[in-house]
C-alpha cells in the first residue's frame, strides 16, 4: 500500500535520466575560430570544426547528453486508484512524468538523498562496465587473430580467382583482335 496524495498536491520527484546539456566549446571557447601556427611561426585561423555540427557553421558550444539525477519539484496532475486484494493502490502522473511511488517523496532532502544513492549506483555501474569492456577487450585479441587469418584466406582465394579471370580475358582480348578484320581505309 502506497501513501495517497490529491491533485493538486507538490511532491519532490526523484528523477533520474539523460540531459541535454550544451556547454561553451572547449577548443574554440565561443569564438568559433581557432588559429593554427605553422611549424614556419605562421598563423593561420580556421573554423572551428569541434563545435560544428554536420554541414553547419560553428556555433561556440557543445551539446552532450549527460545522466543526471536531481530532486524535482512537480504538481500531481493525475492520480488512479486501483483496488486489490491486499489495499487500494494509487498511481500518479505529473506534466512530464508518470510517478513512480518509490521515488516520490514529501521532503526535498528525502529525495536528495535517493538521488545521491541512483547517482552513486549509476556511477559504479558505469565503471564496471568500462571495466568488463576494457577486460574483454584483451580477452578478444584470439578471436582478432583467427577473424583475420580468416578474412585473409578468403581474400587470397579471391585474388587467385580473380587473376585467372584477368588472364583469361586478355587471352581472349588477343584472340579476337586476330579473328577480326581491321577496318580499310577509303
Amino acid at each position: 500500500m502506497n501513501k495517497e496524495y490529491n491533485i493538486g498536491d507538490k511532491v519532490w520527484y526523484a528523477d533520474t535520466r539523460t540531459k541535454l546539456v550544451e556547454e561553451k566549446c572547449q577548443v574554440c571557447f565561443g569564438k568559433l575560430f581557432v588559429i593554427l601556427v605553422l611549424g614556419n611561426g605562421d598563423e593561420i585561423q580556421t573554423p572551428c570544426e569541434y563545435c560544428r555540427k554536420g554541414y553547419e557553421l560553428p556555433r561556440g558550444r557543445r551539446e552532450e547528453y549527460q545522466w543526471v539525477a536531481a530532486p524535482e519539484l512537480v504538481e500531481i496532475i493525475r492520480k488512479d486508484v486501483r483496488e486489490t486484494p491486499e489495499g487500494t493502490e494509487y498511481s500518479y502522473g505529473a506534466k512530464n512524468h508518470s510517478l513512480y511511488m518509490d521515488r516520490v517523496f514529501d521532503s526535498e532532502a528525502e529525495c536528495l538523498v535517493r538521488c545521491t544513492a541512483d547517482q552513486l549506483e549509476h556511477e559504479a555501474r558505469e565503471t564496471a562496465n568500462k571495466k568488463s569492456r576494457k577486460e574483454r577487450n584483451y580477452e578478444s585479441y584470439a578471436w582478432h587473430v583467427g577473424y583475420h587469418q580468416k578474412e585473409a584466406r578468403e581474400h587470397r582465394k579471391k585474388a587467385e580467382y580473380h587473376d585467372r579471370r584477368a588472364i583469361l580475358c586478355k587471352a581472349s582480348t588477343r584472340k579476337s583482335r586476330t579473328d577480326v578484320p581491321s577496318p580499310k581505309l577509303i
